[in-house]
């Protein structure tokens, strides 16, 4: 019997790639698939908040506090967001929340989960006078959409890219469940 690591060794990165799909991801201690909780996606996205994008030359709306639920049934998540919108002129400003829903996908080009197909499902402004007319509301929920609409929110681990390529999958399986996301990086048995 050839001793596994020697022969590794000889092959490089091709005997490496052909050892990782013979020998099996328990093997060598990767699980074909994991689980992002709720609080990991909600800690995720909270590090990249407070976040701010002017709203045609109006106004500044500042999106931050991120709350996470999972929408299973959707194959979604839904994100809402305190937000201050500010008056560029006078510096008026009012709060007021925002609230979506958002699917997730998987980016090749740097191993990412981002999100996608992001939909403004609540857009509201608190107390009677608003720094933005109705106009101007409908356009910065437009704003949020573009501003979260691919938002990096998680990169896979080298190793686990290197799984997708042994396995020949182009992407991992992406499943939001009652769990959290699930990420699947073989194909089902």
């Amino acid at each position: 019997m050839i001793d596994r690591r020697r022969w590794l060794g000889r092959l490089g990165g091709l005997g490496a790639s052909v050892a990782l799909a013979a020998t099996g991801c328990a093997e060598l201690g990767l699980p074909s698939a994991y689980t992002l909780s709720q609080s990991d996606l909600l800690a995720l996205i909270a590090r990249q908040f407070p976040r701010t994008e002017r709203v045609a030359e109006i106004a500044d709306v500042t999106l931050s506090s991120p709350r996470l639920w999972l929408l299973p049934q959707d194959n979604r998540l839904g994100v809402g967001f305190s937000l201050r919108a500010e008056e560029r002129l006078t510096r008026r400003s009012v709060l007021g929340q925002l609230g979506l829903d958002t699917g997730v996908r998987y980016e090749p080009s740097d191993a990412s989960i981002r999100l996608a197909q992001v939909r403004v499902q609540q857009f509201q402004l608190e107390g009677g006078g608003s720094v933005l007319p109705l106009q101007g509301q409908r356009v910065a929920a437009l704003v949020a959409e573009r501003l979260l609409e691919n938002l990096s929110v998680y990169r896979l681990r080298p190793e686990h890219v290197q799984l997708l390529r042994v396995t020949g999958l182009e992407r991992p399986a992406l499943a939001v469940t009652s769990r959290g996301l699930e990420i699947a990086l073989a194909a089902a048995r």
